[in-house]
């Protein structure tokens, strides 16, 4: 295969490009090409189902309280 690159520089820039393209194919995919969600319509079933329990990790003292000027100090 007359394409393949013969240095030591050349595999490498070549591996590191087939890398960068597979990594890469996902974010582009999400990005441009993945069905959007239309905001003037209801969510969907599934997406209202995981909303409540995006923010369900935190487990500490309760519900956040608004900061004030006194816990900036």
């Amino acid at each position: 295969m007359s394409w393949l690159p013969r240095s030591k520089g050349g595999i490498a820039l070549l591996t590191v490009a087939s890398i960068t393209g597979v990594a890469f194919t996902p974010v582009f995919y999400y990005m441009f090409l993945a069905p959007k969600v239309d905001t003037s319509k209801p969510m969907p079933r599934g997406m209202n189902t995981r909303g409540a329990y995006v923010n369900s990790g935190s487990r500490d003292a309760g519900p956040d309280r608004p900061i004030s000027a006194k816990d900036l100090e």
